[in-house]
């Protein structure tokens, strides 16, 4: 089934423009990780910012659970990515 494509500007908007350009850095490099091992890292990275916003009370939970979506949409798109170039060179 084909996916929706990965939209980063449709985000619950954060209370500052510092905070809402490094949710959207932090979105592109989990997305564009170039090894499995740096998504990963950078998708932890997300879930801590993430609960940082909501333990501060910057965020509810429904700004939460898009945020978390998004985060986990750019994780499966870059893991599919990798999976695709590495059958692409056997």
């Amino acid at each position: 089934m084909a996916r929706l494509p990965l939209n980063f500007d449709d985000q619950p908007p954060l209370p500052c423009a510092r905070a809402q350009t490094a949710w959207q850095v932090l979105l592109r490099q989990v997305n564009g990780g170039a090894t499995k091992a740096v998504v990963h890292d950078y998708y932890q990275q997300g879930k801590g910012f993430i609960h940082a916003l909501d333990v501060a009370e910057v965020i509810v939970t429904t700004e939460e659970h898009v945020m978390s979506a998004t985060l986990l949409h750019a994780w499966i798109d870059a893991l599919e990515r990798l999976d695709d170039a590495a059958e692409a060179v056997l």
